[in-house]
């Protein structure tokens, strides 16, 4: 037996159809990646990153033990998610891409390995907390240069970003090199100094070689998780010209 709509009924369906639209839209509104035209995907954000090795995670990960264990409450980056990054482009449209992965490699083969090191410890505001990356010995690698090579990578990256037209979304700000290490939960309020001073007692400098560039995605993972992170192309830094 079929029950029969009145208009009475119809307006409490067609109201509940609307407002479930309407949340829809809000929540897709809500998330940081884009939606591709006619798809339920998100578009991937780019970043080009400097990724430490194994050796110095390794190192770090004991090294920060003692402010881990001081501020269990932040949201605490894992080791493998450790990155310098160098540009952050946003979302790059597909037809862009090739383009981009030409001038990086190019990018790559302008700037030879750079001698760097962890170090320490710092703050953005009271949400996120860091280890800095500064220059280092060029002893740590043979043909290494300086750190301060690092700002010339970043600057040769974000102008290959803006020829290739992959820089939309990308941020202009001067590099600060550092390895994020945790991040205050939203909404809460956290005085980071102790954990700066732990930091800075605990992690000596860790020397390393940034050897290549890594051209990395970012996409939102559920409520409450972080972004995930996949390595889309890399490059050596060979330092052997155009």
């Amino acid at each position: 037996m079929f029950e029969r709509f009145t208009p009475q009924s119809r307006a409490v369906v067609r109201a509940a159809t609307q407002a479930a639209a309407a949340r829809a839209r809000r929540a897709a509104h809500g998330r940081r990646g884009r939606r591709r035209p006619g798809s339920t995907e998100l578009t991937a954000r780019l970043f080009v990153a400097a990724v430490p090795p194994a050796a110095v995670t390794d190192a770090l990960r004991t090294a920060v033990h003692r402010a881990r264990a001081a501020a269990a409450d932040l949201r605490w980056s894992e080791p493998e998610r450790w990155h310098v990054t160098l540009a952050f482009l946003g979302p790059v449209p597909d037809e862009r891409r090739a383009d981009l992965d030409t001038r990086l490699a190019r990018v790559a083969r302008r700037h030879g390995p750079i001698a760097v090191e962890t170090v320490g410890g710092g703050h953005f505001g009271d949400r996120v907390l860091w280890t800095a990356v500064r220059p280092g010995s060029a002893a740590v690698s043979g043909g290494a240069v300086s750190g301060g090579a690092l700002a010339g990578l970043a600057t040769g990256v974000r102008r290959a970003a803006a020829r290739a037209g992959a820089a939309a979304g990308a941020d202009d700000r001067p590099l600060r090199a550092h390895l994020t290490l945790a991040r205050v939960p939203d909404r809460s309020r956290r005085a980071l100094g102790l954990l700066v001073e732990l930091l800075r007692a605990d992690v000596e400098p860790l020397p390393w070689t940034v050897d290549r560039l890594v051209l990395m995605s970012s996409v939102d993972g559920a409520p409450g998780t972080p972004p995930m992170y996949r390595e889309q192309a890399s490059w050596p830094l060979t330092g052997t010209g155009r």
